[in-house]
């Protein structure tokens, strides 16, 4: 695919921006002490890691799509997308006890085993939340760095800075409602599974990007309305499929567990209609093996037939058809220049296409 190249290509030039501040950072670490170093350092190994760097090249190019004055500039200020994005899946990683993220040890999980091997008189599992957060708090603040240290004048800034915390505000409450939803007795209907997509991935993986790039290039309230009725459909899109990937992928393929969604408990769309859907029997066995941390390789894989046979899976995979179809509408009727319009046309694509 064109967009995976372009992707790849980006990827090469982001990582070496992305790079170059770290670096620095390690810089400031090493005159503080040892630990700070370390601190660094496996944050650096960990942003640079396998990732396709999705959110800071929406960013990018939703500034290209409306300017091209500042290339560079631009370049580096994406760094703060992604950087929003590493502080939020480091602590996603320790809510959802994943010790696995993009084929690599979560940070939570990188501290718990440092814990046990040095013998620390404290709870290991505890101990690597502990870390993981306060390097999660650092990425963030790197955010404000990049936008602060940026050559574009303060009366964008201000406005990048008031859509990050709009950005955050409503990751955290779409978090919120995704822990709720799995420790709640009751069951999740599909509106309240909705609101979790639009909240806790749409919004920051597609709008909030595009509307930061189209920010730095001075975008008008109607230019981000139209990014918006793109961005959010897409997004959710982006999130069925991706819970698709959680039940049905493999280990290399999602970088995580085999199963994880079903081990965690998480009330995705695919799972709520399969309860819609499913027999008395077929709903026992699912809700037996739904946030079980003890359940077995064979309960995951009957929940993955029942997903099938309920007819749950091709409703989840046509419903995001729809959405990346309505996305993609409002892209074709946008005044967007028609290289901004292909780009966005391939990405929404490439988002929803991915295997399993």
């Amino acid at each position: 695919m064109v967009i995976e190249q372009k992707l790849k290509k980006f990827k090469i030039v982001f990582d070496k921006e992305m790079e170059k501040f770290l670096d620095l950072k390690i810089v400031q670490a090493e005159k503080i002490s040892l630990s700070a170093l370390e601190m660094v350092q496996n944050l650096k190994n960990y942003a640079l890691s396998a990732g396709k760097r999705i959110r800071p090249a929406l960013m990018y190019y939703g500034y290209l799509a409306l300017s091209g004055k500042n290339k560079k500039e631009a370049m580096k200020l994406a760094m703060a997308a992604e950087f929003i994005h590493t502080f939020l899946i480091i602590h996603d990683d320790i809510i959802d006890r994943d010790n696995l993220r993009r084929g690599a040890r979560s940070v939570h999980y990188i501290y718990k085993k440092s814990a046990e091997k040095n013998h620390y008189q404290v709870n290991a599992s505890h101990y690597g939340n502990s870390q993981a957060i306060s390097i999660g708090d650092m990425c963030f603040g790197f955010v404000g760095e990049i936008i602060a240290q940026s050559k574009f004048d303060c009366g964008i800034k201000d406005k990048l800075l008031e859509k990050i915390s709009d950005i955050v505000f409503n990751t955290a409450i779409g978090q919120f409602h995704d822990v709720f939803a799995a420790a709640a007795k009751n069951g999740i209907d599909m509106k309240f599974a909705l609101t979790i997509l639009e909240y806790k991935t749409a919004r920051y993986t597609v709008e909030g990007p595009l509307h930061l790039g189209a920010i730095m290039a001075g975008a008008s309230d109607k230019t981000l309305k139209i990014l918006s009725d793109f961005a959010i459909p897409l997004g959710i899109a982006f999130q069925i499929q991706d819970d698709i990937l959680g039940v049905f992928g493999s280990s290399e393929e999602t970088g995580k567990p085999v199963g994880a969604d079903i081990r965690e408990g998480k009330k995705t769309l695919l799972i709520i209609k399969a309860l819609e859907l499913g027999n008395k029997a077929q709903k026992k066995e699912i809700i037996s093996a739904l946030g079980n941390p003890r359940v077995s390789a064979a309960q995951i894989e009957r929940a993955r037939q029942i997903i099938i046979d309920t007819g749950s899976l091709e409703y989840s995979k046509k419903l995001a058809e729809k959405l990346a179809g309505d996305s993609r509408l409002v892209l074709k009727r946008s005044n967007l220049n028609k290289e901004s319009k292909e780009f966005f046309s391939a990405v929404a694509e490439f988002m929803i296409k991915r295997k399993y």
